[in-house]
């Protein structure tokens, strides 16, 4: 959320123009441009009544609809409920808008009850943005007929900022995620990059603009 509200900067009462784009300086050493971020992140956690934990004890957390609801009625953005993941509607987005979309996961699912009435619970959830789409060219030779060919595929990439403090964190994935189930992490069969493995119970909140 912060990292949205950031890119719009809005509302007006944080001081967008000091806060850094980065930064992994400790409690100690912390700017003022630091520290006017730690105070965004204060104000967004009591407005979606974050639910704060260490990561021994399973992290911190809220739902996608207090996020919602504190962009819609808090912070005076326009922002569409949450919904289901639709790969063409972020890809619209993000070439039409150029907005960046908020996104949700789980790491792990299980499936509870009988083969009469079944449900599912989810663990290790997170959330973080998707901000970028780039086309990437795949050129393959192949021998036919004693001959040398070649031909060219185009994908799409997604930018992927799953917060955190590292750089490592903000990559380009393909769509194509090898997804092993309940895994930590998954693999871009395109890239070869290792992906953080969210992927159940997808949602999106799309369409967030100020008021």
């Amino acid at each position: 959320m912060g990292q949205i509200m950031k890119f719009h900067r809005h509302p007006w009462f944080f001081n967008w123009d000091i806060m850094p784009d980065y930064s992994a300086n400790s409690y100690d050493d912390m700017t003022d441009g630091d520290r006017e971020v730690a105070r965004l992140l204060r104000d967004i956690g009591w407005m979606v009544k974050m639910k704060y934990n260490t990561a021994e004890a399973g992290g911190s957390g809220t739902t996608n609809y207090m996020a919602w609801w504190a962009l819609y009625y808090k912070y005076h953005y326009w922002a569409d409920m949450p919904a289901k993941w639709d790969y063409n509607r972020i890809v619209n987005q993000l070439k039409n808008d150029k907005t960046p979309v908020f996104v949700s996961g789980y790491a792990k699912r299980y499936e509870r009850g009988g083969w009469i009435l079944k449900w599912y619970t989810y663990e290790e959830g997170h959330a973080y943005i998707i901000d970028g789409v780039q086309e990437m060219t795949r050129t393959y030779q192949y021998e036919c007929m004693g001959k040398t060919k070649t031909s060219k595929l185009k994908d799409e990439l997604l930018h992927y900022n799953f917060g955190g403090r590292d750089k490592e964190y903000n990559i380009w994935f393909s769509r194509f995620i090898a997804d092993i189930p309940n895994s930590d992490e998954s693999t871009d069969l395109i890239t070869g990059k290792k992906f953080p493995n969210f992927q159940y119970n997808k949602k999106c909140i799309y369409n967030i603009h100020p008021k």
